[in-house]
């Protein structure tokens, strides 16, 4: 049987760092790389918090992948790709699915509980748990000196801007469990996905793993059939 982390060629952006090479194609390709995983990662915290405040979370992530279904499919349909349904491409999604599924599903629970820019902080370690997770336990790895000082660094700031050091400054501390649960669930889906190895493109890859989650929220949704939306939620919860 292959193992569950078996290291594979490919690379991933949370677990290996992109280097920009000297084309300026190249520079300007990773730097809006940047900018959209920036964008992307400010904005979901956001659209989380406000979602709990309207409608259950289990409906609105419903509704909220329902509508990305219908973009997905557009951008193969641009790009001119199809959706693959071999073996180990089922297997990919699936793996993908872990970090939409039960990342988002744990992530919407404790919405309610902490503000926006904590879930943005929490995700935002993402890189430095991968990078922690394959040098000590997958052996992959060894930081060198300035990696150990750039993440001492990172605690270090993190630590200031959580403002863990006034006294008056409280967490609610099951709403951090729960999006510390969803930051894990999220690494353990890029790992999951290296180690699958589909070699699929990444939008095939993200359609794929999105078509998975919603079945996966469709299957929730009659344990939460009393918390169903009397109305249609406002439009910024649903972007």
């Amino acid at each position: 049987m292959k193992p569950l982390f078996e290291q594979q060629s490919i690379s991933t952006p949370q677990t290996q760092p992109a280097v920009a090479l000297s084309s300026p194609s190249t520079r300007l390709a990773t730097a809006g790389q940047f900018i959209a995983v920036v964008i992307i990662w400010s904005l979901t915290p956001l659209a989380a918090v406000w979602t709990v405040q309207e409608i259950h979370w289990a409906w609105g992530l419903f509704i909220r992948f329902s509508l990305a279904i219908p973009i997905a499919l557009l951008c193969l349909r641009f790009f001119r790709l199809k959706l693959i349904f071999s073996k180990k491409a089922v297997l990919s999604y699936c793996a993908g699915a872990i970090g939409l599924f039960g990342s988002m599903a744990f992530c919407y629970m404790g919405a309610d509980k902490v503000p926006s820019a904590i879930i943005s902080i929490i995700y935002g370690t993402s890189p430095l748990v991968s990078g922690l997770i394959s040098s000590f336990l997958l052996r992959r790895e060894r930081f060198s000196a300035w990696q150990w000082l750039g993440l001492g660094i990172a605690l270090v700031g993190m630590s200031f801007t959580l403002g863990l050091s006034s006294s008056g400054f409280q967490l609610n501390r099951i709403g951090i469990m729960l999006e510390l649960i969803a930051m894990l669930f999220y690494v353990l889906s890029t790992f999951a996905v290296k180690s699958v190895g589909a070699h699929i493109p990444p939008i095939t890859q993200m359609t794929g793993a999105t078509l998975v989650s919603w079945v996966g929220y469709i299957c929730l949704l009659p344990f939460f059939w009393s918390h169903l939306p009397t109305e249609f939620p406002s439009l910024k919860i649903s972007i």
